[in-house]
């Protein structure tokens, strides 16, 4: 299932990136690892916003979602071995977009892309060990930009965190505190276990309500819910996911709005979509991560278990050996 979401998820931005850019020859005076991210996020916000991959976005949504709700190790596994490949897509794409461009050339680039994006996902799967810690590496240097940031607005400490020694003693321990965290021998479990099904319930609640939506474009689901809506008229599955994320930042959207059933209280519209989504989330999110957690702690208990218990029982150890 795993080497599956990853090809989906290729084969979705190779069709997005297979459309004509707007101005494709401004990437090629930056380098080639810009060109891919740049490539890349541009590629990934069309595929999730443009109307016709709506479906299938919501599909690989609510798989992702799952995943994330039930495992949250296997979850950043596979979000991580989708992102490298993609990258690795996009990075060869880019090299090839200005110099493959007639006959057979014009297709064989995404292909070629696509076998280079699917063996790179591969050696980053297969290689979990490393990739976890290049993982950890990236979240620990995260975490240093932020607390230096921080330092040098605080005072007192200003001095010193603009020393270099700060970066020399800090930047290491962050380090080891991110790869503690992503490390599935190590804290992933406990980390991964609260962070992923946070993200999975939103990704499963957006679904739904997004889904709940795009029911009423059929005539007769429409008419039941008392809410026709064209196809090109629904929100996509972002937009829902947005609204969740970042409540304070972002447009109310989904069935309540658009049917215009919202409540009003002393003036004030309460958003049934956003609070309802909301709710939803925290609950799924508290019984996911119990669950995690629990299984996590179980694990560990049965390893350590395991590890006190002799080879041996003392009855065995205690008889002599059989001689003939």
């Amino acid at each position: 299932m795993r080497p599956l979401s990853v090809l989906v998820m290729l084969v979705l931005i190779a069709g997005v990136a297979a459309q004509p850019a707007q101005a494709p020859e401004e990437a090629t005076h930056a380098g080639p690892v810009m060109n891919a991210l740049g490539a890349f996020k541009s590629d990934l916000w069309a595929l999730i916003t443009q109307k016709q991959y709506q479906s299938i976005v919501a599909i690989f949504a609510l798989q992702l979602g799952l995943v994330a709700l039930y495992d949250g190790r296997s979850f950043v596994k596979v979000l991580v071995t989708i992102c490298i490949s993609a990258i690795a897509f996009c990075m060869v794409l880019s090299q090839l977009r200005t110099t493959w461009v007639e006959g057979d050339a014009a297709v064989m680039k995404y292909v070629a892309a696509l076998e280079v994006g699917v063996f790179i996902g591969v050696v980053g799967h297969k290689g979990w060990e490393g990739t976890q810690l290049l993982l950890g590496f990236a979240v620990g240097m995260y975490i240093y930009h932020n607390i230096h940031a921080l330092a040098l607005q605080t005072p007192y400490i200003q001095k010193t965190a603009a020393h270099s020694t700060f970066a020399v003693v800090v930047a290491p321990l962050m380090v080891a505190v991110g790869s503690w965290m992503t490390h599935e021998r190590y804290g992933a479990a406990r980390v991964f276990g609260v962070l992923a099904p946070l993200f999975g319930s939103s990704l499963l609640v957006a679904t739904a309500e997004y889904a709940l939506v795009f029911a009423c474009t059929i005539p007769g689901v429409g008419k039941a819910l008392n809410l026709a809506v064209a196809e090109a008229d629904v929100p996509s599955v972002f937009e829902f996911w947005y609204m969740l994320a970042c409540p304070m930042h972002s447009e109310a959207v989904g069935y309540f709005k658009m049917a215009h059933k919202n409540l009003n209280e002393d003036d004030t519209p309460i958003e049934l979509d956003r609070v309802l989504g909301i709710f939803f989330c925290l609950l799924i999110f508290a019984c996911a991560t119990s669950c995690q957690l629990k299984a996590d702690r179980e694990a560990r208990n049965a390893a350590k278990v395991a590890l006190q218990t002799p080879l041996l029982s003392q009855d065995s150890a205690a008889k002599p050996p059989k001689t003939f």
